[in-house]
């Protein structure tokens, strides 16, 4: 069924392009009821409740309003019941009030599904869908320039309210007529940031700022070389297919390569011995691994001091792939920005020894009896230290 769903995912480009407001995240385990918590629906950051569904979310009151929702695939309409709590120490929006055998209630399989809903122009009509495997995330993801890290930002008119312009516009006047490489423009992400541990920041803190910056400077830089071209119009409809053609793979490559370069600089930041790429059994190629290639192919150098780490946006389906990376390690590390998955498929990552590293802020989207397997990005680079030094 998760199959058919994802053929959906070319609507959902098409009516998110056209929505007033609209946002993606990702389904928690509390959102499931799989957590049993008491906090009964659907999370609606602050920012959202009150641009797409008119809430004033002022502390010390709580307010509500009624909203139709149409739930694709589904074939479902709720109208349901946004609320904000403000009293005493709530300070929360939640969507609830869906109605009896609604589809994710109790669903542990749609934990870390992507949730996508917007509204029309005046916010009285919403639609709602759920989007399950890597692929479509990422079909979704790429057709905006997206990555994980901007869910629950609000998206304004088709595109995401960005910060630090200022600073960005300094950086496009530095570029030419071509497209910098994708190392390129996460090391100017990492500049306008200017974060660094020493200030206080962890790395699981940068690694989050580094994704969301990258991604308005690559937006920057696609309007600043392209929409003079669109301005300008074709002059066949071959002309048409290969510039968007052309966006679109470029997006997908940024988006591969964005998690593996700002790790690297974390790394480094870190003054931990590694290398990228390294060449294994089978002529595989790991991501990362501790404390480097000479290392790994040393048989005399213990097995127990190497580590070896995957990286993977999402990972709902492609986690296997690090599975088989590197024969002389039996636990494979596995840094992701996937927000949540289901209990059966980390049982199924756990019997074949991965191990998820996720930002600390992602952490309490997982099931609550998996939260304490995982590791946050600070917890992996000590660990490594701790194994390195051993």
């Amino acid at each position: 069924m998760s199959g058919e769903r994802d053929l959906i995912v070319q609507d959902v480009i098409r009516f998110i392009s056209e929505c007033k407001f609209s946002f993606f995240k990702y389904i928690t385990a509390n959102e499931t009821g799989e957590n049993g918590s008491h906090q009964a629906g659907i999370f609606i950051p602050k920012k959202i409740a009150r641009a797409m569904f008119g809430l004033n979310c002022l502390k010390g009151s709580n307010e509500d309003r009624f909203v139709h929702i149409r739930w694709e695939p589904y074939d479902v309409d709720t109208t349901s019941r946004i609320v904000y709590y403000g009293q005493g120490s709530r300070d929360e929006a939640r969507l609830t009030r869906f109605g009896k055998g609604f589809f994710l209630s109790n669903d542990s399989n749609l934990i870390g599904s992507m949730l996508v809903m917007g509204t029309t122009e005046d916010s009285t009509e919403f639609k709602a869908f759920v989007i399950q495997t890597d692929e479509g995330e990422e079909t979704f993801l790429n057709a905006f320039g997206f990555s994980p890290v901007n869910a629950c930002m609000l998206i304004e008119a088709g595109q995401l309210k960005e910060e630090r312009d200022t600073i960005i516009e300094n950086y496009l006047s530095q570029i030419g007529d071509k497209f910098p490489e994708s190392a390129q423009i996460s090391a100017w992400s990492e500049i306008v940031c200017s974060g660094s541990v020493p200030y206080g920041k962890s790395y699981d803190t940068l690694l989050l700022e580094y994704t969301q910056t990258e991604y308005a400077l690559f937006r920057k830089i696609e309007e600043k070389l392209y929409l003079p071209i669109i301005k300008r119009g074709f002059s066949s409809m071959k002309d048409f297919l290969d510039l968007s053609l052309a966006l679109q793979n470029r997006r997908k490559s940024r988006a591969g390569k964005s998690l593996e370069h700002h790790l690297a600089f974390l790394f480094r930041m870190a003054k931990l011995r590694f290398e990228e790429q390294v060449i294994t059994e089978d002529k595989k190629k790991p991501d990362f691994v501790f404390p480097g290639g000479k290392e790994y192919h040393d048989p005399n150098f213990p097995a127990n001091k190497l580590v070896v780490l995957g990286a993977k946006t999402t990972c709902k389906d492609r986690w296997r792939q690090v599975v088989t990376e590197a024969d002389r390690v039996t636990t494979k590390y596995l840094c992701t920005l996937q927000q949540g998955n289901s209990p059966a498929q980390m049982k199924e990552m756990a019997d074949s020894h991965v191990k998820l590293v996720v930002p600390k802020a992602y952490i309490k989207a997982y099931p609550k009896e998996w939260q304490s397997s995982l590791l946050s990005l600070d917890s992996f680079i000590q660990f490594v230290k701790e194994t390195s030094i051993r």
